[in-house]
């Protein structure tokens, strides 16, 4: 049974997804319809994921 989901987490009052502050300053709005892969390497430090352009 995968928990991810359940652990980490993120919370927004933005309708329809979230803003995310990136490591390079720039804010994104994320699309709570996000792949879940997707945002799950997004949220990693050092997974090593491509995730290119969201």
């Amino acid at each position: 049974m995968d928990l991810w989901q359940y652990n980490y987490n993120f919370a927004s009052e933005h309708k329809g997804g979230g803003q995310f502050a990136l490591v390079d300053g720039s804010v994104k709005f994320v699309s709570e319809n996000i792949d879940t892969n997707l945002y799950r390497a997004l949220g990693t430090i050092s997974g090593s994921e491509s995730t290119g352009e969201f």
